[in-house]
């Protein structure tokens, strides 16, 4: 099959800016091309770079390649039809897999060093599959230098406070990270108010970079895995238990934006929307199938989790005496996530360990609260209570066994493994 190559496109576009901003220096005064610091003005950039790109798609024969592709072919309906895949894809957009944000990161390629123009990258609702993180990415840090680290995440972070003390009574030598340009975490464990607590505290550049994982991919499938292996499938990096919505039939599910379950009256809900935001609606507050429809659609609701309560909402705690599930009155492993701001995530949870037991649900809330959650909510605890570091549980799980579950909630990378 033969495609243009829009990558290879993009590294002569680069070479011929060069060489024309080296030629318009031979000939310009610098007062003419450049401010007072010896930049490129940026009209002066825009129309090297406009002439480039012109002079590259006249030239577009010059970037075609030829690959070769294996079709599967599918009987269906009479006729045989192509059945589609991500290698033929590929072909149709270039080479590129996020062809919607190609302008705008070829620009900041051809003009990287020159001008700053960030990359922007998107991961498609539907991809079940996203790029796996960079090995290298990864790495351990003492406490005292992660405030080192910081700068070189700036975009990410942008000035905002972390959940991350580094005066904390931690309890693992070593802080750990990860982070490129999509996304920057870091983990650790502590004693907080006499609680052992594992804790992620996440930055990513785009919402889709939130995602949840169903075993076997489908909703009802009765595949039950463990939440590590899950997020090894999904190339997550990191990832924590969800709801274990299998194991009961209380509360609403949403799905790839479809509701598949409504029974709302015992449960508060938590919704993700578009935006990567937590929206909540508490038990009873949705009493129909198509208001419940309807508010799906007015928040742009991508998917939910239903296990709960809310343990704060607008930046205040929430008070909870009784609830249907979680045992909220008796001392569990917990989990939760919270966030504070856009794209701005903390995962913890709360286990035995270090000579300290569980917590209450007020408990769980009070942390979530003083470390600074504007919205959090709390997920399946005791035994499914986790947080999942590179493929492995990083928190003590109860009885020392993780336990097989229907579903993680999960933070990717958005960076394509052909831009690395």
């Amino acid at each position: 099959m033969n495609y243009l190559a829009l990558n290879d496109m993009v590294t002569d576009i680069r070479t011929d800016v060069l060489d024309d901003l080296e030629t318009l220096s031979d000939e310009c005064s610098p007062s003419e091309i450049a401010d007072d610091d010896d930049n490129f003005l940026p009209e002066v950039l825009e129309r090297v770079y406009g002439d480039s790109v012109s002079d590259a798609v006249a030239d577009a024969e010059n970037y075609y390649k030829t690959t070769d592709i294996t079709l599967d072919l599918l009987y269906k309906d009479g006729r045989w039809v192509i059945s589609p895949s991500d290698e033929l894809a590929l072909c149709f957009t270039g080479g590129v897999s996020q062809i919607d944000n190609f302008s705008n990161n070829a620009k900041s390629t051809a003009l990287e060093g020159l001008i700053f123009i960030p990359r922007h990258y998107t991961l498609p609702e539907e991809t079940i599959l996203v790029p796996a993180p960079i090995e290298t990415a990864y790495g351990d840090i003492l406490p005292e230098d992660v405030e080192s680290l910081l700068p070189e995440y700036a975009r990410l972070i942008d000035d905002r406070d972390l959940f991350f003390d580094p005066d904390a009574h931690f309890t693992d030598s070593y802080i750990h990270y990860y982070g490129d340009e999509t996304i920057f975490v870091l983990t650790w464990k502590e004693l907080y108010n006499n609680h052992s607590i594992c804790c992620s505290e996440v930055f990513i550049a785009d919402p889709s970079q939130f995602r949840r994982k169903l075993a076997n991919d489908t909703y009802g499938s009765s595949v039950q895995k463990n939440a590590s292996d899950l997020a090894v499938e999904a190339n997550a990096v990191v990832a924590m238990n969800g709801d274990f919505y299998k194991f009961r039939a209380q509360g609403i599910t949403v799905y790839n934006r479809e509701l598949y379950r409504f029974n709302p009256a015992t449960l508060d809900c938590c919704h993700i929307n578009s935006s990567g935001d937590l929206v909540f609606t508490y038990k009873g507050e949705l009493t129909s199938e198509e208001q419940t429809k309807e508010f799906i659609e007015d928040n742009d609701i991508l998917f939910s989790l239903t296990f709960g309560p809310v343990l704060v909402d607008g930046g205040e705690m929430v008070t909870t005496n009784s609830y249907m599930i979680g045992e909220v009155n008796d001392t569990y492993s917990r989990s939760a996530i919270g966030q504070a701001g856009s794209c701005h995530y903390f995962l913890m949870t709360i286990n035995y360990g270090y000579g300290t037991k569980g917590a209450t649900i007020m408990e769980s809330a009070q942390i979530m609260y003083e470390k600074g959650c504007e919205s959090a909510y709390a997920l399946d605890g005791g035994q499914t209570a986790e947080i999942v570091w590179r493929g492995v549980p990083y928190n003590f799980v109860d009885y020392g066994n993780e336990r097989a579950v229907s579903d993680i909630i999960y933070f990717a990378t958005a960076f394509p493994e052909e831009d690395r």
